[in-house]
């Protein structure tokens, strides 16, 4: 069963981080916050449509893990 957790910046939904089975994790912008005036959560996790798989999102939300 995979787990999701919506991510805020601010008081805006940023994306979603999601967990699956394997405990693995990929966070990916909305398509909403991208459209709209969007900032990077970071300099590791870019503005861009497709989606961060686990090597790059773990290190930036390491307690979600």
């Amino acid at each position: 069963m995979s787990r999701s957790l919506d991510v805020y910046l601010k008081d805006r939904k940023a994306g979603e981080l999601i967990q699956n089975e394997a405990a693995s994790l990929t966070f990916t912008y909305g398509s909403d916050y991208l459209a709209t005036d969007p900032a990077a959560l970071s300099v590791s996790l870019p503005l861009q449509d497709e989606h961060f798989g686990d090597r790059i999102a773990r290190p930036f939300l390491p307690s979600a893990g």
